[in-house]
């Protein structure tokens, strides 16, 4: 993960896809969070896991203005995984209106100057499933694949002009067809215009609404 980031300069496009297992561990600072949520690695029982703080410190502190990071953790406890500091939220069940969903600043630190996008494969309190098969999730292929991960790739691959809210309520809306109870979350380093046509290429359309929550240091920058 460090290797990726590493030198990254204003127009990069970075993309990091994890789908393995995840976790919850008591946390170790006061910030109010009675869990942090972890990855294990293959090394995990030597080494240890990798919990969300360090990775919001090893992929999104460090990260330049101009830079494109899309984030997607496939794994149980995944919704909050990059400690990101807005977080798409809906005040209702889903609907196909436009009012009940925005993005909502969660916490008042962990900002980035590059633009950092996860998705998540569920809530922090949930788990992620998988399928035995992903063919029958519609996107061809067979063999043994991560629930969230197919939905998500089905969504893009067979619609046309998706929004950032559609891409996380179509998805959603999928899994729930399947019988999937978990819901995946999208966060981000800056507060996204969930109107906007999808992308994981270009820089974030930041909310105008929300620009003031930023630090003045970026909000300079936008």
């Amino acid at each position: 993960m460090a290797w990726l980031v590493k030198g990254a300069k204003a127009g990069d496009v970075l993309f990091l896809h994890y789908s393995g297992h995840g976790a919850q561990t008591k946390a170790a600072t006061d910030r109010g969070e009675a869990y942090d949520q972890v990855i294990c690695p293959v090394d995990y029982t030597t080494a240890g896991c990798i919990v969300d703080d360090d990775l919001f410190q090893m992929l999104a502190k460090e990260l330049p203005q101009g830079v494109r990071l899309t984030a997607v953790f496939d794994c149980c406890h995944s919704g909050s995984m990059l400690d990101l500091p807005y977080e798409f939220v809906c005040s209702s069940t889903i609907t196909t209106g436009n009012s009940n969903y925005h993005m909502k600043q969660i916490r008042k630190d962990n900002f980035s100057k590059g633009d950092v996008l996860m998705i998540s494969g569920c809530k922090d309190t949930q788990t992620s499933a998988d399928v035995g098969n992903t063919a029958s999730m519609g996107n061809g292929a067979t063999g043994a694949g991560g629930a969230a991960t197919q939905c998500l790739t089905y969504v893009l691959l067979n619609t046309k002009d998706l929004s950032y809210k559609d891409t996380v309520v179509k998805t959603r809306e999928m899994l729930a067809k399947k019988k999937f109870e978990q819901v995946p979350q999208l966060s981000a380093s800056k507060p996204l215009n969930l109107n906007e046509k999808f992308s994981m290429m270009k820089t974030f359309p930041v909310d105008s609404s929300m620009k003031q929550s930023l630090p003045r240091s970026i909000q300079l920058l936008l």
